[in-house]
């Protein structure tokens, strides 16, 4: 079990490595063709965005192969869901079932990896 919650947490955190790196270097006018989204927000948003997904992306897999600081895992893995909560809201209101069908599937992947980092007897 310990090796599908590792494979979980490094596809994660490539995907959203990946997409914050997309929000943080591309220049906006790049990002709006990829991302219909940002145009509703100014960009120094759309990049603090990327920087936290990339900073997510980090905690999801540094605190626990260093063996430092584990507890960060979970609380990484929450953080990023609690963003994609908040993207599914976006997407709602701008009428994008297939992002938002996206982001639930992250969402319950996050959730598996914080179940399985918390308590006692965690992988």
């Amino acid at each position: 079990m310990s090796t599908v919650v590792w494979i979980l947490e490094v596809a994660l955190a490539l995907v959203f490595g990946l997409a914050g790196v997309i929000k943080v270097t591309l220049p906006t006018e790049r990002v709006l063709e990829n991302l219909p989204w940002a145009e509703e927000y100014a960009p120094n948003t759309v990049r603090l965005i990327g920087f936290l997904e990339i900073a997510g992306a980090v905690a999801l897999v540094l605190p626990a192969a260093a063996v430092v600081v584990p507890v960060m895992v979970p609380f990484a893995a929450i953080c990023l869901g609690i963003v994609m909560v908040l993207a599914a809201f976006v997407h709602l209101r701008r009428d994008e079932p297939a992002e938002m069908a996206l982001n639930a599937v992250l969402l319950a992947l996050l959730l598996v990896v914080a179940w399985a980092r918390i308590g006692p007897y965690a992988l």
